[in-house]
């Protein structure tokens, strides 16, 4: 469960609880500081290479550690939306790719970040060799007919916005 701020984060003063902008909301007596709570921005990869085969990773980490998922994660600070995307796919996999298209904008509600806005992109594999990193147990490219169950509803998602826009897709998601 996401943990809920006790003490103000910039002047460490007890948090009290009050309406502001419709919603109850911890804020500071001292400074003013008020918790919006926001959503955490994270980017997804739908990589495919030059033999139409989409990467897949197995996560070594949660939410959903050992399951099936396309490779991506959290935004950092100053950088946009398309780097994290790249960055992401090269430091899980050792993949570097180009984005081609954003597949669409999603919400992931978790118990570990709270609400997450969840940005899919395809994305063009420049290559097929693979390197993991400890994020990941395993990776590989494989054909969309052989592609796992993978739990997280916006990664499904991302994915039959993708087929729906090539002749790959079966109705299968």
């Amino acid at each position: 469960m996401k943990p809920e701020f006790k003490f103000c984060p910039l002047c460490s003063s007890v948090l009290s609880k009050k309406r502001i902008d419709f919603k109850e909301r911890p804020y500071c007596k001292e400074c003013g500081w008020i918790n919006y709570d926001n959503p955490l921005p994270v980017t997804v990869s739908i990589a495919i290479n030059a033999n139409n085969e989409v990467l897949i990773t197995r996560r070594n980490l949660e939410p959903g550690l050992g399951e099936w998922a396309f490779p991506g994660g959290f935004i950092e600070v100053g950088e946009t939306a398309w780097e994290s995307c790249l960055r992401e796919l090269k430091e899980e996999t050792g993949v570097e790719g180009i984005v081609e298209e954003l597949l669409g904008v999603y919400i992931q509600k978790t118990e570990e970040y709270g609400d997450l806005i969840v940005l899919g992109y395809r994305v063009k594999a420049l290559s097929s060799d693979i390197i993991i990193n400890d994020e990941v147990k395993e990776a590989k490219f494989i054909g969309w007919a052989e592609l796992p169950n993978i739990p997280f509803s916006t990664h499904r998602e991302m994915a039959k916005s993708f087929l729906k826009k090539t002749d790959e897709y079966q109705g299968t998601l």
